[in-house]
């Protein structure tokens, strides 16, 4: 009996390692990700600390200027810290998002060949 031979089998394999790839830089995309919304909410935990002991100095009775001044100073630049953070976990996003559409986009065409390749090893099996 003959051998069945899928002629775009080089092709397949060739579809399949881009779909790893894919893979891989969608993982990669997604804990940069991760690391960049870690890292925001760490300013966002910083802001909330400043304010709460802003608000404590404010309530002591007592108010020490210097400190009050200072804490405000810190709490600009936490703020603008959030902002170009929030910038980065949207660019990270938009990365991901790319990312996912490239791997669909090989998973799809991989997809299409496994499904030539069945279809074609079904007609030779029927014969």
């Amino acid at each position: 009996m003959a051998r069945f031979v899928f002629r775009l089998q080089t092709v397949l394999e060739h579809r399949k390692r881009l779909e790893d790839l894919a893979k891989v830089a969608f993982g990669e995309s997604q804990g940069g990700l991760f690391r960049e919304q870690a890292t925001l909410r760490g300013f966002q935990e910083d802001e909330e600390r400043t304010v709460d002991h802003l608000e404590v100095i404010q309530h002591e009775g007592i108010l020490d200027m210097e400190n009050l001044q200072l804490g405000l100073r810190f709490l600009d630049v936490i703020k603008v810290q959030i902002d170009r953070q929030t910038q980065v976990v949207a660019r990270a996003e938009a990365r991901v998002e790319q990312r996912r559409q490239e791997l669909v986009a090989a998973m799809q065409a991989r997809k299409a060949l496994d499904r030539l390749r069945e279809k074609q090893l079904a007609d030779f099996k029927r014969l």
